[in-house]
């Protein structure tokens, strides 16, 4: 297993270049799959886990699901000091969409719910969602008091361009707040018309377009990648199967890329999923990590193939030529 550091602000975080996303953990998936996919993903050196505040709390609740069951992973397996605990929060309801969260009040809120559902203070807190009418002076220093209060070891974000994470940035080193060290996004082999991307994923959904790829590849801040494998498009594309948004994702530019996937995967041997992640968590120019999602235990031994799997340069000039 290959890893990744995220700047200092103030202390770095690992990563595994593989980390383990939670969405339906508690809910479609029950507690005890949830265990034995865990298991089987430490099994393969993945140390680092990706949940959220609204993972599982389908029906608003307050009960989140998701949280709860990695949280009790993690305190019965004793592996706490092995694991990167990665969650979010400041995402909208689900019944309202439309009504902005990204306000302090509400990270409080969810801070406070995400520490008392997992059990453990935090090494990554990322703001699931942004508001650009919110200033970055108001967000800032309410993440900064639990970073310097060590429930939060750092802090990212989810869903806001570059821009407005450098417009964070730099408000924060003027006042001696920590910095966002990390940006997760939506990206991945197959590409994603940006119109289309909130139909698929939700409201306020961000992905990696041309101008924002530039500037992840000169950026200290590395991109952790949702939706890494498209919900296996070129795994089931591959096979004769239709994966869920097949109409949407089967533009010419991914039935380009797809016969890129199978020649690749016949000359290495990897699977199309293995490939997919492996784009991404190898990448020569953008220092990235796939976060990817399971139903049972049989699935992470796919996707982990992807591990030690480096691409060459050229499977990178055919794909993004």
């Amino acid at each position: 297993m290959r890893y990744i550091k995220t700047p200092a602000a103030p202390q770095s975080v690992e990563l595994s270049r593989i980390i383990l996303g939670s969405t339906h953990f508690g809910t479609k998936i029950p507690d005890d799959e949830v265990f034995r996919i865990i298991d089987r993903f430490a099994d393969f050196g993945g140390t680092a886990i990706d949940t959220a505040r609204v993972y599982g709390d389908w029906q608003n609740t307050g009960n989140a699901a998701s949280e709860r069951v990695v949280g009790q992973w993690l305190k019965n397996s004793g592996k706490r000091n092995r694991f990167t605990l990665i969650t979010k929060g400041a995402h909208y309801r689900l019944a309202t969409p439309f009504t902005s969260r990204v306000k302090p009040e509400c990270i409080i809120e969810d801070i406070e719910l995400s520490l008392k559902n997992l059990g453990f203070p935090i090494d990554l807190y990322l703001l699931h969602r942004d508001d650009p009418t919110v200033p970055v002076e108001e967000i800032m220093p309410v993440l900064d008091r639990y970073v310097k209060a060590g429930d939060i070891r750092a802090i990212g974000a989810s869903n806001w361009t570059h821009e407005r994470i450098d417009e964070a940035n730099n408000f924060a080193g003027e006042n001696g707040f920590a910095r966002f060290v990390a940006s997760e996004i939506q990206w991945s082999l197959a590409h994603i018309d940006s119109e289309a991307l909130p139909k698929m994923l939700g409201v306020g959904v961000k992905g990696v377009n041309a101008g924002e790829c530039e500037k992840y590849m000169n950026s200290d801040i590395p991109l952790l990648a949702f939706t890494s494998i498209t919900w296996g498009y070129f795994s089931k594309l591959l096979n004769g199967q239709q994966s869920l948004h097949h109409e949407e994702l089967s533009t010419p530019e991914n039935l380009r890329r797809a016969e890129i996937v199978r020649k690749w995967s016949e000359k290495t041997g990897a699977s199309a999923t293995a490939i997919s992640v492996a784009y991404i968590a190898s990448h020569p120019q953008i220092n990235a990590a796939a976060c990817v999602g399971a139903s049972n235990g049989e699935q992470v031994a796919d996707f982990m193939a992807a591990a030690d799997l480096v691409l060459p340069q050229e499977f990178f000039d055919e794909i993004e030529s």
